[in-house]
């Protein structure tokens, strides 16, 4: 998992920083050099994040945000608009 999805997961669920390191059981400090980039999340943390959230909601941000990095949500959109 990487910053990006990371913190899209946390901002969609409305929390700040310190509410999610406080349901991870991590400092807020690591949160936020998480989400940085400046470290990547370990395995064990990303354990973690699957127990609390689930896999079914990391799975959807990462498909999204993949679909939008790769352009298919521009082109979707665009479709829709001409149908």
């Amino acid at each position: 998992m990487d910053a990006k999805v990371f913190t899209a997961l946390r901002k969609l669920n409305g929390l700040s920083q310190i509410e999610v390191a406080e349901l991870l059981g991590v400092s807020r400090a690591l949160i936020a050099i998480i989400e940085t980039e400046r470290q990547p999340i370990s395995h064990r943390l990303e354990q973690r994040v699957k127990e609390v959230f689930g896999v079914q909601q990391i799975s959807v941000i990462q498909l999204t945000l993949h679909a939008i990095n790769n352009g298919s949500a521009k082109r979707v959109i665009l479709h829709d608009a001409v149908l």
